[in-house]
């Protein structure tokens, strides 16, 4: 977690260690704590924020808050937020191009 917060503290514009940091805390072997779905949030939040516009992290956020995290609420609030946003920016998207 420290080397990927220094490399995108020296290339923040660094677009696809976003996309790859939302993957592997989760989707590894070995068992997956509650600890290392909060850090592939945290990367993917950070990724939104640095490009609102990439559809693909919105979707990644979304669907992690959707099928990793348990709460409902959490789901109805965040999850529901960014699956909402994704498809949104997909239709628009489409209807652009």
């Amino acid at each position: 977690e420290l080397f990927l917060d220094t490399l995108l503290t020296l290339d923040p514009q660094f677009q696809r260690v976003y996309r790859w940091a939302g993957t592997m805390f989760i989707y590894r072997t070995g068992a997956v704590t509650r600890a290392d779905v909060m850090r592939a949030i945290r990367f993917l939040e950070r990724g939104t924020r640095a490009f609102p516009r990439d559809w693909e992290l919105w979707f990644m956020l979304g669907t992690n808050y959707l099928f990793e995290r348990s709460s409902l609420r959490l789901f109805l609030i965040n999850g529901g937020y960014h699956v909402v946003r994704f498809t949104l920016m997909g239709a628009a998207f489409g209807l652009l191009g």
